[in-house]
């Protein structure tokens, strides 16, 4: 196989960007499925896919965007491509992949995903220092994103895991905190990023002790959760389901 996939983690932007470089054809959209897979999982923004490296592309090849999408994608994920050479570029006009988004290139995209963010109003965040009081301000931040977005009935469960994933890295970490909310389709997305990458944060079991009550109760509230690492440090995520399933 004549391909590499490279995934890179933008924290700051909460999307991750996989670089393609080599050869796109019948053998290694495999590869390219796989890594898809992956990204939409971690429950990114946005994934965004860097065509700058392709040399040689199969036109048949380029269906695994949409196929990808469709099988393992969500709603709340967005898909976008950018720096297709020009070939690519033309080939991705065509009617199976020209509903996704291009760009120039990764810059360009990012761009795009931060003004949607903008433009939906479903989205806050705050930097936070490591202290005592960062747990009590990620609240209040999260308890007024859900009633500003008429989600209360997640302000419970929302607060408690803000709480848990600051005071965690108050603790763990003691780096400068980032703390992100945003409402994208069925989902509540909170963020929590900080500048350490030493390892993943494990669950423990729940208890009154300093150190607040573990993850395990974000692992009991939270639909989903897991981290994303970087060299500039991790991020801690996790989701709520805003609206019920209807059996």
């Amino acid at each position: 196989m004549n391909l590499t996939a490279d995934t890179v983690m933008d924290l700051a932007h909460d999307v991750i960007v996989v670089r393609l470089v080599g050869d796109l054809d019948l053998e290694s959209v495999a590869l390219v499925r796989r890594v898809l897979l992956k990204s939409f999982a971690s429950a990114p923004e946005a994934v965004i896919c860097d065509l700058g490296g392709l040399r040689r592309v199969v036109p048949v090849a380029l269906t695994v965007f949409p196929t990808a999408m469709r099988v393992h994608g969500s709603p709340e994920v967005a898909l976008l491509l950018c720096g297709a050479p020009s070939g690519v570029a033309t080939l991705l006009k065509g009617p199976l992949t020209r509903n996704i988004p291009a760009f120039p290139d990764a810059s360009v995209a990012v761009a795009a995903v931060r003004s949607a963010q903008r433009t939906l109003d479903r989205h806050a965040s705050a930097r936070l220092a490591p202290v005592p009081a960062a747990p009590g301000r990620a609240r209040r931040l999260v308890e007024e994103a859900c009633t500003r977005w008429g989600v209360a009935q997640l302000i419970g469960p929302a607060t408690l895991i803000a709480s848990e994933l600051v005071t965690n890295a108050v603790i763990h970490a003691g780096t400068e905190i980032h703390l992100s909310v945003a409402l994208r389709g069925d989902y509540l997305h909170i963020n929590v990023r900080d500048a350490d990458n030493r390892g993943r944060p494990t669950i423990q079991m729940p208890s009154a002790g300093p150190g607040g009550r573990g993850l395990g109760l974000v692992d009991i509230y939270a639909s989903a959760w897991g981290t994303k690492s970087g060299a500039d440090g991790k991020t801690v995520w996790a989701t709520l389901r805003a609206v019920p399933v209807v059996l």
